[in-house]
């Protein structure tokens, strides 16, 4: 409702939706936190196609790192590619955060920029 009201004003161009299941579902796990990321992008969708603007998804992450994080981006991205293949107003998406290793994690989101994520990724 909140980001509904947000997003309706006219002189707002776009929807900018963030995910953080870690957050937002303190207790959750993985299958929680995945099957609500994939809700979440929908309604937001949706919300884009009510509204007739397109949406960002500019900022979300799991913790914790290795194969958890990479299930929630695969699951994430795969809802987010079906989507916008299908015609949906999905404009974008960046996950948090690319950053150099000299760059402080401060909350465990950080994907190193180093040679191993370069040849993963």
């Amino acid at each position: 409702v909140v980001s509904e009201l947000q997003h309706r004003v006219n002189n707002i161009d776009y929807i900018s939706a963030h995910i953080w299941p870690t957050q937002w579902i303190p207790e959750g796990n993985l299958r929680q936190g995945r099957r609500f990321a994939a809700q979440w992008i929908r309604a937001q969708a949706r919300l884009g196609i009510a509204l007739e603007k397109p949406v960002v998804f500019g900022e979300f992450g799991y913790q914790p790192d290795e194969n958890p994080r990479r299930n929630f981006y695969t699951t994430v991205y795969d809802v987010i590619y079906t989507l916008a293949s299908q015609g949906h107003p999905v404009a974008g998406s960046n996950f948090w955060m690319l950053a150099s290793p000299n760059y402080p994690d401060y909350g465990k989101y950080s994907h190193l920029l180093t040679v191993r994520f370069l040849l993963t990724a």
